[in-house]
C-alpha cells in the first residue's frame, strides 16, 4: 500500500511541475499580443513545455538518486522512464508539427533548426532504446533475430547505453530551442524557468555519470545488492563469445540485462546460500562468455546454476523482463549433456521416473488435500513418462543406470 501511495505522489509531482510552469507561461503571455492564432499558439506552447520538462524528469529518474532508488522498485522506475519518455516524444512531435503549421515562414531559423535536431536525436535514441535496451518487443521473433545479428556485429548493450547518454545532448539542444523561443524572448521569467530545469537535469546527469562512479567504483546499483554480492565477478577464463551468442539466440531477452541485481535481491535461495547461488552474477558470466566456469567446471561447493528452484520470482521482478530461468535451464541442459548433474537432480529425476512426480503423494499429503477440499490429483501415465525419459537418455530402471555422472 505504501509503495502505491509513493508512486501516486511521484506521478502527481510529475504532472504538477509542468502544469505550474504552464500557468506561469499563460500569465506572462496574457499581456503579449500575438497573431490571430494566439489561443492555439498558447496551447501548442504548453505541449512544448510538458515535453521539455518531462524529458528532463526522465533523465533525473534514471540518475540513481538515492532517495528515489530506496523508495521505488527498479521495475516501476524502468516503466516510468519508458512511458514518460514516449509521452514526451509524442508531445514534442505534436508541438513541432503544430508550430510549423502556425508560424510557417515566420519563425526564426534558430528556432526551427534547434527544435528539429533535438527532436530527431531524441527519436533515434528512443527507437534504439526500445529495440535494444528493453524487452518491449521480445515476442517479436523478427526483432529478436535483428538483436542477435546486432550482437554478432559487436552492437551490444554497453554500446547502446553509451549512445543513450547522448540524450543529454538532445536536452541541451532543446534547451537552446527554448532560449530562442518567442516565450523566452518575451519573458525573462520563462527564460529563467527553462534555464533552471536544464541546470537541475545537468547536475543530476553529471552526478550519476561522473561523481557517483568515483564513489562506488564501477557499479551503479551498489545499493541494491547484498553485502556478499561482488561488484564485478572475478573472471578467470578466456571469454567464449560464440557461446554467449548461442545463449542469446536461445534466450534473446538476455541482451537487455542491465545487471541491476533485482533478480538476486528477490531470490529466496541467494541469501540462504550466502551468494553461492547468485543469478545476477551468473548472467554477468554468461554475457562475459565464461562458458568454462558455468558449463564445464561446475562445482557444487561454488556458485552454480543447480541451486535455482525455478520459482520464477526473478522473472516476475526483473525490470527488463529477462527470462532468467530460461538462461539457467539452457546452462543446466548443456551441463547434463556434458555429463554433469548434481545428486539432487539425480534423485529428483529418479523420483519422477518411479512415481511420475517430483514429490510423490504420501498419506499425510493426501489427507491434507482432503481436509482442504481439494480435488483428486490425476497423475500422468507413468509408462508414458518412463518412455519419454528413456528416449531422452534417462533410463533409470536402476539407481545409476542411464544417469550421467560428474
Amino acid at each position: 500500500m505504501k509503495s502505491k501511495i509513493k508512486q501516486a505522489i511521484l506521478l502527481l509531482i510529475t504532472f504538477f511541475i509542468p502544469t505550474i510552469i504552464s500557468i506561469f507561461y499563460w500569465v506572462e503571455t496574457s499581456a503579449i499580443v500575438y497573431w490571430s492564432v494566439k489561443p492555439a499558439f498558447i496551447i501548442n506552447s504548453v505541449f512544448g513545455i510538458f515535453a521539455y520538462v518531462w524529458m528532463c524528469i526522465t533523465i533525473l529518474i534514471i540518475s540513481k538518486i538515492k532517495f528515489i532508488e530506496k523508495n521505488f522498485s527498479m521495475r516501476f522506475l524502468s516503466n516510468f522512464h519508458t512511458y514518460l519518455s514516449s509521452i514526451a516524444l509524442f508531445l514534442g512531435t505534436a508541438h513541432g508539427l503544430w508550430l510549423v503549421f502556425l508560424v510557417f515562414g515566420t519563425s526564426s531559423v534558430e528556432l526551427f533548426v534547434t527544435g528539429t535536431i533535438g527532436f530527431f536525436i531524441f527519436l533515434i535514441l528512443m527507437t534504439l532504446a526500445l529495440f535494444f535496451m528493453t524487452n518491449s518487443f521480445k515476442n517479436s521473433r523478427k526483432i529478436m533475430n535483428f538483436r542477435v545479428s546486432a550482437y554478432k556485429k559487436k552492437f551490444r548493450y554497453n554500446l547502446n547505453k553509451f549512445l543513450h547518454n547522448i540524450t543529454m545532448l538532445a536536452v541541451f539542444i532543446i534547451f537552446i530551442h527554448t532560449q530562442v523561443s518567442y516565450t523566452a524572448i518575451a519573458s525573462q521569467l520563462m527564460r529563467g524557468v527553462y534555464f533552471f530545469s536544464f541546470i537541475i537535469t545537468l547536475i543530476g546527469w553529471v552526478s550519476h555519470k561522473i561523481v557517483r562512479r568515483l564513489r562506488i567504483e564501477s557499479d551503479p546499483y551498489i545499493h541494491r545488492k547484498g553485502s556478499w554480492d561482488a561488484l564485478v565477478s572475478k573472471i578467470l577464463k578466456e571469454p567464449d563469445e560464440q557461446w554467449t551468442l548461442q545463449v542469446i539466440k536461445e534466450v534473446p531477452s538476455l541482451y537487455a540485462c542491465i545487471q541491476c541485481g533485482t533478480c538476486t535481491e528477490g531470490c529466496p535461495v541467494a541469501p540462504i546460500s550466502n551468494g553461492r547461488y547468485n543469478p545476477r552474477s551468473i548472467l554477468e558470466k554468461v554475457l562475459l562468455g565464461q562458458k568454462k566456469i558455468l558449463q564445464e567446471e561446475q562445482d557444487e561447493q561454488q556458485e552454480n546454476v543447480w541451486l535455482c528452484s525455478t520459482c520464477q520470482k526473478c522473472v516476475e521482478q526483473c525490470p527488463q523482463k529477462v527470462n532468467v530461468t530460461e538462461v539457467l535451464s539452457f546452462i543446466k541442459n548443456r551441463c547434463f549433456n556434458k555429463g554433469y548433474s548434481t545428486e539432487g537432480f539425480k534423485l529428483q529425476a529418479k523420483m519422477i521416473f518411479d512415481h511420475g512426480l517430483a514429490i510423490p503423494f504420501t498419506n499425510p499429503i493426501l489427507k491434507r488435500r482432503e481436509q482442504l477440499g481439494l480435488s483428486e490429483m490425476k497423475v500422468a501415465n507413468l509408462e508414458e513418462i518412463q518412455i519419454v525419459m528413456k528416449e531422452a537418455g534417462l533410463d533409470l530402471s536402476t539407481p545409476e543406470e542411464g544417469m550421467s555422472k560428474k
